[in-house]
């Protein structure tokens, strides 16, 4: 608050300052005043004599506290429960509502997962958990930590990235094996994306590469290798889908 003090019976006040600031009330109110409202205030004030007196004022707005002041905020994935466990503390928290934690797997659209009630006031370590299972396996997912007062106010309070595990295999393993005639290695689940196979003998050479579609549970995605043309022998199966490769050894007996 800026006030005129002495001049209480002026018939005009004139009041200027920082960030655009001009009043004619006599006392000024400006309401959450931020670092733009400081600097020199000025006063013109006009007597009922028709006498003019100027007078500035220097004024300073104090840095406003962070509402948290966090200590860590970190996450794991946790294999036995397939989760993304996050925890985060802090060692001071002024007014302070509420957490906010969003999650990207992209790290362009961010969703809010979860709201977890702060402490509000305290100069204690409070420890602070979140386990999130709405996730995919084999992906990497990024969060955010947003605290908000009691006034609304948002600060970020920082960000993490999790890798969440490896799940089961696509495939299942080849039999028989070694093998003289067919040969199997059946899909585990539902790919939506196209399968690809390769051969390779023991030296690296590729020898067979083809893709499959339509590839639900249980396809054998080695129906097409005819092993009766093919020379007794070690060799390396890979499979690709989804991104991701799997590789098999299979021995064929002549």
């Amino acid at each position: 608050m800026i006030m005129a003090g002495q001049w209480d019976n002026a018939i005009a006040y004139q009041w200027t300052g920082p960030d655009n600031f001009i009043s004619i009330e006599r006392d000024n109110m400006i309401a959450s005043a931020s670092f733009s409202n400081a600097g020199m205030y000025t006063l013109s004030v006009m007597s009922p004599d028709d006498c003019e007196t100027v007078e500035s004022v220097q004024v300073q707005v104090p840095e406003r506290p962070l509402p948290v002041h966090l200590i860590n905020f970190d996450g794991f994935w946790n294999p036995k429960q397939k989760s993304n466990d996050l925890n985060w503390s802090t060692d001071f928290e002024l007014n302070s509502d509420y957490f906010i934690i969003k999650r990207s797997s992209d790290q362009k659209y961010f969703e809010e997962i979860a709201r977890v009630k702060a402490a509000g006031n305290t100069s204690k370590t409070v420890h602070y958990n979140l386990t999130d299972r709405q996730i995919e396996v084999d992906t990497k997912y990024t969060y955010t930590l947003t605290n908000v007062d009691l006034d609304g106010r948002k600060s970020d309070a920082g960000t993490i990235t999790i890798q969440s595990g490896i799940g089961e295999n696509f495939t299942s393993g080849i039999f028989p094996n070694p093998a003289n005639a067919s040969v199997n290695l059946l899909l585990n689940r539902d790919i939506e994306s196209t399968v690809q196979i390769e051969l390779y003998n023991s030296t690296g050479i590729r020898l067979l590469n083809y893709q499959l579609i339509d590839n639900t549970k249980n396809r054998n995605v080695l129906e097409g290798l005819m092993t009766e043309y093919i020379a007794g022998g070690v060799y390396f199966i890979k499979v690709t889908a989804e991104t991701r490769e799997e590789f098999h050894k299979l021995v064929i007996i002549k």
